[in-house]
């Protein structure tokens, strides 16, 4: 787990967006996981990213703010010329595929309160979370904490948090993905 230290480090000369902050305080008060396969991490050298691209005006553009899963995919702020806690939320599969999840923090947020990993590949990204899921450790911790902090509700299942990735996308995937081809053709 990353500290808020090291956050700090790596947004400079940015600042580390205050709801990211406040995330990064609560994980800190918890001994296990509070969503499925997430965990605030940074990538300092950003290695996961330069298996797409390492060229300045690539790597300066994102964000890498935790691992997304288990295998090593990861979520980043993707700048796009605005404010980084108003900027979108992309994943980075482990074997392939990056696509918009969120259209800021704060949605990125709701989604984890389903608790389950994400599937990322070179089609999509989508969340699953089978029926006789067992809840995290912190799952209703931070369920609570979000809705004391921002006000915002846990998301009741599986097709609640496809349609915040679905809203994010019909916003901000193309322009996405033409610019990660760019980078990555």
């Amino acid at each position: 787990m990353s500290t808020i230290n090291e956050y700090e480090d790596y947004f400079k000369p940015d600042e580390v967006p205050a709801a990211l902050v406040k995330l990064i305080e609560f994980n800190a008060t918890q001994s296990g996981w509070f969503s499925q396969g997430f965990e605030l991490e940074i990538d300092i050298e950003d290695i996961g990213l330069k298996t797409y691209s390492g060229q300045p005006e690539f790597l300066d553009a994102l964000f890498t703010i935790a691992q997304a899963d288990c295998t090593g995919s990861s979520y980043a702020i993707w700048r796009q010329g605005m404010a980084l806690a108003d900027s979108s939320i992309v994943a980075f599969g482990s074997e392939g595929g990056a696509h918009v999840v969120a259209e800021n923090l704060l949605g990125l947020f709701r989604i984890l309160t389903l608790d389950a990993e994400i599937l990322i590949d070179w089609k999509g990204a989508i969340y699953f979370k089978p029926a006789d899921a067992e809840p995290s450790e912190g799952a209703a911790d931070y369920a609570q904490w979000l809705a004391k902090n921002f006000q915002l509700k846990a998301v009741k299942d599986t097709e609640e948090a496809t349609q915040i990735v679905t809203d994010a996308q019909k916003v901000h995937e193309q322009a996405f993905q033409v610019w990660l081809k760019r980078f990555h053709g």
